[in-house]
C-alpha cells in the first residue's frame, strides 16, 4: 500500500490518472484518487502549495498531499471507521 502512495505522488504531479491495482491479503483491488484541490501546508517550517489527493475503498479514505518537486507526499491521512493515522515530512 506504501508503493502505491509514492505512484500517486508521482502521477498527480505528471497529471497522469490516478487509477491502480493493488494485491491486499491475496485479493486485487481496484483504488482510484481524484484530485481535492489545493491546499497550503507547512513543511520544514515553510508554507508551500500542495495538490490534495483522496481515496476511498470501503470503510477507508486516504488523503495525500502532493507537493511539485517532492518525491514523496508531504502529508498522508489513512481514515479506517474511527481508527486515523497521520504520517508528516518532518519539519
Amino acid at each position: 500500500a506504501r508503493l502505491v502512495t509514492l505512484a500517486v505522488a508521482r502521477d498527480a504531479a505528471s497529471g497522469k490518472p490516478l487509477r491502480y491495482r493493488m494485491v491486499d491479503d491475496g485479493r486485487v483491488r481496484q483504488l482510484t484518487y481524484t484530485i481535492a484541490g489545493k491546499e497550503a501546508i507547512t513543511v520544514n517550517g515553510k508554507s508551500q502549495q500542495a495538490t490534495k489527493v483522496v481515496g476511498a475503498a470501503g470503510d477507508k479514505q486516504t488523503s495525500l498531499w502532493v507537493i511539485p518537486g517532492m518525491p514523496v507526499p508531504a502529508r498522508i491521512v489513512q481514515k479506517d471507521g474511527d481508527d486515523v493515522i497521520e504520517l508528516r515530512i518532518a519539519g
